[in-house]
């Protein structure tokens, strides 16, 4: 048995492992997919791949996209890890931790301080036991149903546009709402391109709020996703400027968008900010289900564990790599 690093064209193999292991039939890895989130423009560093083979055979795989964090207005790079995937053959025999030691050491020299990620029920307990991952919380699913007596009522006070490029004064208001947040993912230009208008295999739509000053003051990214006769919507990413009273606008101009998209549902993640929480359930949104979030601190990410915790780390559907 070899473990190593990825090689050109091993994601062939990945992804034939991919489909003999993974059963749900949504949100298929493919090589598109594959390309554009481990060998795109992400401005975060490369991505760390790392399989075992076995008679030139792939038969285990994990790995971390490299993403830069804003803590206590400092920059500090962290990482999702995602694409934990072991041959049937070869699950339960510790095969894993080997490719996981290396993947993590790789980190490590790559100054990468935290690691996170959203393991399914199985691999929650491995990360926990053999990865010595930590619970930072559990990530609720906020759900509203769209019915035919849906009502909107946005305010005057700001308006809306589609974005498909970015300007200047976009970049303000991004480090300018990054200063009122404690811990948030460096939400800058390149990589908001990369995340959301480059990806290939999926499609975003990116607003802009602006405010009767015609100043930018927010931005919102959606999707439309089909599962079998369920059309749904999800509010992928939200940043928002705290001194103007616009999370409201925000959803009630999602909930329209999806509404007229023919959207039975909408669904998203927000993590960090109780006002915003609180105005959530306030319109109807109601916790369907939640999901682990855990962390692993290397060497040089421990002095931060008090600090990434749930109350603090603003988190949103579009800072994972992995589920949407």
């Amino acid at each position: 048995m070899k473990i190593r690093k990825y090689k050109n064209k091993d994601e062939i193999q990945i992804l034939k492992l991919d489909r003999l292991v993974e059963e749900h039939p949504w949100n298929r890895r493919n090589l598109k997919n594959w390309y554009w989130k481990y060998k795109g423009k992400n401005p975060f560093g490369r991505s760390l791949v790392w399989v075992a083979e076995k008679e030139k055979k792939i038969v285990a795989t994990f790995s971390v996209i490299p993403l830069e964090y804003i803590l206590d207005k400092k920059t500090v790079l962290g990482g999702c890890s995602i694409a934990m995937i072991v041959h049937p053959d070869y699950q339960n025999k510790g095969l894993i931790k080997f490719v996981a030691d290396k993947l993590f050491n790789d980190a490590a020299l790559n100054r990468i301080s935290f690691i996170y990620g959203y393991p399914n029920e199985k691999a929650y307990q491995i990360h926990k036991q053999f990865f010595s991952y930590e619970d930072i919380s559990m990530q609720n699913l906020f759900h509203k149903k769209l019915d035919n007596k849906l009502i909107i009522n946005r305010t005057n006070s700001f308006t809306v546009e589609k974005a498909n490029n970015f300007s200047k004064a976009f970049d303000s208001f991004l480090n300018n709402v990054k200063k009122q947040r404690k811990i948030c993912l460096n939400r800058n230009i390149n990589f908001l391109k990369w995340r959301y208008l480059q990806r290939p295999d999926y499609s975003y739509d990116f607003f802009l709020f602006k405010n009767n000053k015609n100043k930018i003051c927010a931005y919102v990214v959606l999707k439309i996703y089909k599962e079998n006769k369920i059309k749904r919507g999800h509010i992928i990413d939200c940043f928002y400027d705290k001194k103007e009273n616009v999370f409201s606008d925000i959803i009630k101009f999602s909930e329209e968008y999806f509404y007229k998209a023919k959207c039975s549902e909408i669904t998203l993640w927000l993590q960090g900010d109780q006002i915003a929480k609180n105005k959530l359930i306030n319109a109807k949104y109601k916790i369907k289900n939640k999901r682990p979030m855990i962390c692993k601190f290397l060497k040089e990410g421990k002095k931060f564990k008090k600090k990434l915790n749930s109350k603090d780390w603003f988190f949103t559907m579009g800072d994972t790599l992995e589920i949407y």
